[in-house]
């Protein structure tokens, strides 16, 4: 522990930090065949590519990446005119940047373009909202900056969809599945339904469905074998989509103080609120509607998603 600036009692730690040290800790712990529990749940697999934004000369650089967890970059990343409203739009804010890399062809370090696409989808998606900043103070004496939160509503959906972030041979597997299983329930006449428009489907019909496609696509030089997503714990007709299911918020205007509270999906609509020994109940809309930010109130700092079946 810490103490606070005015060294009266401790200061507050930030969650994502936490967060953090426990992936870290327990992924030297829980380990299995050269495997930790931690990367077979949260592990992202990244392919990074990066191209020298001061000449055309120099080869692209191609490079693997691990993370546990996604960024939605809040500010922006390209100046006060990009304005974050949606999880969507700061997630591709936060899988690209710039960095500075040796360029052999200058001779120099240079300034590199970096764009990263994902490769490996985990069973659970942690995503940080990127809340907390610092900004510089170069009039001040110490010149040390000051950390800051930003107060910016960004939306965030109960079913996010990581389609659009992944790279094109996973996305072509994503949508062998969405072919198959993605829009066989409104693609079915009506007298197939039953009395309250929904259609119950065996596994043994969506096997069928899936052989089907793949038989049709057995001349097609482009074709793709259908996909065992099952090989990294997610579900077999696994399309890329995640439903939310805990989100971490924080109240207040201080990114030192402020108050953190939990919120777990207990079943369906029914949500429970942790706020130290406290315990509410509370629902989905609540939840996607109220926690996105914007005022005084809790705001996702958090957020924590696990995959979905076909629709």
């Amino acid at each position: 522990e810490t103490q606070d600036r005015n060294g009266q009692g401790f200061a507050q730690q930030d969650a994502e930090e936490l967060l953090a040290t426990l992936f870290a800790e327990l992924s030297m712990r829980l380990t299995q065949n050269n495997n930790n529990t931690v990367d077979t749940l949260f592990g992202i697999d990244l392919q990074e590519n990066l191209s020298c934004a001061e000449t055309q000369d120099e080869p692209p650089v191609i490079r693997q990446d691990k993370a546990r967890k996604l960024v939605c970059n809040i500010q922006g990343g390209h100046g006060a005119s990009t304005k974050i409203d949606h999880l969507h739009e700061g997630i591709k804010i936060g899988l690209s940047g710039t960095l500075e890399k040796r360029s052999d062809i200058l001779g120099r370090n240079a300034i590199w373009n970096k764009t990263q696409t994902i490769v490996k989808l985990p069973p659970y998606l942690c995503i940080q909202f990127m809340r907390f900043f610092w900004k510089p103070t170069p009039n001040n004496d110490d010149h040390q900056g000051v950390k800051c939160k930003i107060m910016r509503p960004v939306s965030f959906p109960e079913t996010f969809d990581v389609f659009d972030y992944c790279q094109q041979d996973l996305q072509k597997e994503l949508k062998f599945n969405r072919d198959a299983y993605g829009a066989k329930l409104d693609q079915l006449p009506t007298s197939e339904k039953d009395q309250d428009g929904d259609t119950e489907m065996s596994g043994q019909d969506d096997t069928e469905l899936a052989k089907a496609i793949a038989l049709s696509m057995t001349n097609d030089t482009n074709a793709v074998l259908p996909p065992d997503f099952t090989q990294h714990g997610l579900p077999a007709q696994f399309l890329g989509e995640y439903e939310i299911f805990a989100v971490v918020t924080h109240k207040g205007r201080s990114a030192d103080g402020g108050h953190y509270m939990g919120w777990v999906r207990q079943d369906k609509d029914k949500w429970l609120v942790f706020d130290d020994d406290i315990v509410t109940e509370s629902s989905t809309e609540f939840v996607v509607n109220n926690l996105k930010g914007g005022g005084d109130e809790h705001m996702a700092y958090l957020a924590f998603y696990r995959a979905k079946a076909g629709r």
